[in-house]
């Protein structure tokens, strides 16, 4: 007698992922400095008064047959995209940093975050089999409103799962 499984879906890997961030990024999750993080866009959601938020948007790609039978793999692939908001003008010169001519720019807090995320999502990296295969920032999606800005940050991931 052949044993049930389970069907599992994209919705499975929009939970590893987002519970992978929570875990790994705790600086922005938890404690007196974390974010205020919009986990999911069909939650009401009130940007918070310092304009500093993460929004997180879960884009699946289309499946496929990965291998053959019943109970063969589909792959899935997509992104989650992770838009970083902050205050507009934001720029800090960390202490220690030597302020000459060619490092004035200081740290903002978008880069900051962005470096962390880039750290913990880096190519290669394999959890709950799910791979990540690129993390980067669209610096030419940057969104400037009137006091904040917007970096779309993406995460490129695959995954095969049983049918």
């Amino acid at each position: 007698m052949e044993k049930e499984k389970t069907l599992v879906t994209d919705t499975y890997i929009e939970k590893k992922l987002k519970k992978y961030f929570r875990d790994n990024l705790p600086q922005y999750v938890e404690g007196p400095d974390a974010w205020k993080i919009n986990w999911s866009p069909n939650i009401a959601f009130e940007r918070p008064d310092d304009l500093y938020w993460l929004d997180l948007f879960f884009i699946p790609g289309e499946p496929f047959q990965q291998e053959l039978g019943n109970w063969g793999r589909n792959r899935w692939s997509g992104i989650l995209q992770v838009n970083i908001c902050t205050p507009k003008s934001e720029v800090t010169v960390e202490d220690g940093i030597d302020t000459d001519e060619d490092d004035d720019f200081g740290t903002s807090a978008m880069d900051r975050c962005y470096n962390d995320i880039a750290e913990v999502f880096k190519r290669g990296v394999v959890f709950d089999g799910i791979r990540i295969h690129k993390c980067y920032r669209n610096t030419s999606a940057l969104q400037v409103y009137d006091d904040f800005c917007a970096l779309p940050v993406t995460i490129e991931w695959q995954a095969d799962l049983s049918n």
